[in-house]
């Protein structure tokens, strides 16, 4: 249950720093960052056409969301969603990939000037 947890915040993180990321300079698609997690992540032809349909899916509700709560609500679709399509092992390096995304959007955000 705890890594359950776990894994469902790591997963917000995620949906939280494709967002993030899209603020930087190197803007890079949805489409394009699912490949990456494809590739790194060596999911095979169905679990990658799984991804690509379900993160375009919640990235368009998330993004249109009309309040805070019904965009946390797609989040949380989200995050059971990719955690019932990854392995373990898939999951595990997931959450590390992720996590390493926060550190460096953290940093990129420590350095842009406030507005």
């Amino acid at each position: 249950m705890k890594g359950l947890k776990i894994g469902f915040t790591l997963v917000a993180m995620l949906v939280m720093v494709a967002f993030t990321h899209a603020q930087t300079a190197d803007k890079e698609s949805t489409e394009q960052r699912t490949e990456r997690y494809i590739k790194a992540l060596g999911l095979d032809n169905e679990q990658a056409e799984k991804a690509r349909v379900l993160n375009v899916k919640y990235v368009d509700l998330i993004n249109n969301a009309a309040t805070p709560e019904e965009k946390k609500k797609h989040i949380g679709e989200h995050q059971l969603k990719v955690q019932e399509l990854l392995t373990e092992e898939q999951y595990i390096k997931y959450k590390e990939m992720v996590a390493k995304e926060n550190r460096q959007n953290a940093a990129i955000q420590k350095q842009r000037p406030a507005r």
